[in-house]
Order: C-alpha cells, then sequence, then structure tokens
C-alpha cells in the first residue's frame, strides 16, 4: 500500500449526558492511500455518521488522531478546520441539503464561489459536472422541481466541485427507491474512479458495500475488516 491519504489511529469518541458516559467508538484504527474507496457498515446507530464527522472536522475526537494528507484533524482550530472542509472535503449526505432558492447549477457552483473561483469558471465546471451525472437538462431546475434521484445527483455533482482530496458520503442512497439508488451508485463510483478520489461511505446497502476496495464492519464501537 502507498503512503496513506487518511490515517485514523486509536480514535475514541465519548458522548457525556449530564453523568452518563457513553462511548461510542472505541480505538478506531484504519488508513488508505489516495483513489482508494473505503466502505464501512454496521446497523443504524452504531456509529458509523459519528466517524464521517469525526473524519471532517465536524465533531471533535476524544482520544486518538486523525490525518488526512499532512494535516492533523483532530488538532486544528475552527478557522483551519472551515478551511480544511471547503478545500479538501467534498460531503454527501443522506438528505441532499440542497439549497431551495437556487437552481441545480447554483447549488454546484456555490462550494467554489465561497472559496473565491471568479462565477463564470464556477459555473462552467458546475455545469460540466451535471452533465456527467446525466442532468445537462436540468441545470435551470430548483430542487422542488427534480426527483428525489436526481437531487441527489445534483449533491453528488456539488461534492466534486472543488476538486476535493477526500469524499466523505453518509448514507448517500439511504432515501432512494431501488432504481434510484442503483443510477446514484453507478454514477458516483464512476466519477470517483475516474477522478482518482479517495471515498469514504457509510451504508446499510448491502449492494453498495460491495464495491469497495476496503470494506469494514463497524459493531459495538469496534470497527471489523470484511
Amino acid at each position: 500500500m502507498s503512503e496513506p491519504l487518511l490515517q485514523v489511529e486509536k480514535v475514541r469518541k465519548v458522548f457525556t449526558t449530564g453523568s452518563e458516559n457513553l462511548e461510542v467508538l472505541k480505538e478506531i484504527s484504519f488508513s488508505t492511500p489516495s483513489g482508494n474507496v473505503v466502505v464501512i457498515t454496521g446497523q443504524s446507530g452504531c456509529g458509523k455518521s459519528t466517524l464521517l464527522h469525526l473524519i471532517g472536522g465536524l465533531d471533535a475526537v476524544t482520544e486518538g488522531f486523525i490525518r488526512v494528507g499532512e494535516m492533523v484533524v483532530s488538532e486544528m482550530g475552527e478557522g483551519d478546520l472551515t478551511l480544511y472542509r471547503r478545500k479538501t472535503l467534498g460531503f454527501i449526505f443522506q438528505l441532499h441539503l440542497l439549497l431551495k432558492e437556487f437552481t441545480a447549477l447554483e447549488n454546484v457552483a456555490i462550494p467554489a464561489l465561497i472559496c473565491g473561483v471568479p462565477k463564470a469558471e464556477a459555473f462552467h465546471r458546475a455545469s460540466h459536472l451535471l452533465s456527467l451525472v446525466g442532468l445537462s437538462g436540468r441545470l435551470r431546475h430548483f430542487p422542488q422541481e427534480l426527483s428525489g434521484g436526481e437531487r441527489q445527483r445534483v449533491a453528488v455533482a456539488r461534492a466534486l466541485m472543488n476538486d476535493p482530496l477526500l469524499i466523505l458520503a453518509d448514507e448517500p442512497t439511504g432515501n432512494l427507491d431501488e432504481g434510484n439508488a442503483r443510477i446514484v451508485q453507478e454514477q458516483l463510483f464512476s466519477l470517483v474512479r475516474e477522478y482518482r478520489k479517495t471515498l469514504i461511505l457509510v451504508t446499510h446497502d448491502r449492494e453498495l458495500a460491495k464495491e469497495g476496495d476496503q470494506r469494514f464492519l463497524l459493531q459495538e464501537g469496534v470497527l471489523h475488516p470484511l
């Protein structure tokens, strides 16, 4: 294996409520090189989303460290974390989280516009990405004018907008029927492979899980290789 892009080392996460401590993750360790697809499965509530949030800098580890490239995410301050999330990561959630007042094209372009990319350049790239997910005819449509599968394909395009090193996907097909789920699955993996992106995906979908270069089961806070 080449030098890892992502390294998670002995990560614990404990949530404290009143006088009660709940250990959700117990010394989680794994690494993956650039271009790999890592799939993590497990029952609902087992901590899969929590692990993604820690990698994404959306929550803080209790113990251990997380490194992406040369960046030690678990030691960053909020300012550096904001830049890390904007420039290094692409997020795909179970709910598409598109902004309803913006078109598909504008929703995809927003991450680049936030980073100061000129509008014409951002819209050109957004248009190209939407064409890659089969939505070239839906650029001017608002989220409420798109089907559930189309909205999630917009979310896939948006995740790639800033050419991230790492894409984090949390149950990306969880809200879709089987037909739309397979379309989103095929397009996501096709784009990830084409652009050689590293993807960390959590899912309960067994078909989706088969696509991983590395596969893990998260159970009772412990990560088991599959």
